[in-house]
């Protein structure tokens, strides 16, 4: 299932956040765009099991 930025719910919230956990530098720039800039992040999610398996940032 793809899912764009602005379906985000709590649950992507969380998804998110677990990757910046995980590997803060990898993530850091989305991580960035979501918290403080996103009226005009565009960004698509991969979801398989309700995991992020991929995503598409376009800047």
């Amino acid at each position: 299932m793809i899912v764009n930025f602005s379906e985000l719910d709590y649950s992507l919230w969380e998804k998110i956040a677990g990757l910046y956990k995980r590997k803060p530098i990898t993530h850091a720039y989305l991580f960035y765009d979501v918290v403080y800039d996103c009226k005009s992040t565009d960004v698509s999610f991969l979801l398989e099991d309700k995991v992020i398996r991929g995503m598409l940032q376009l800047d």
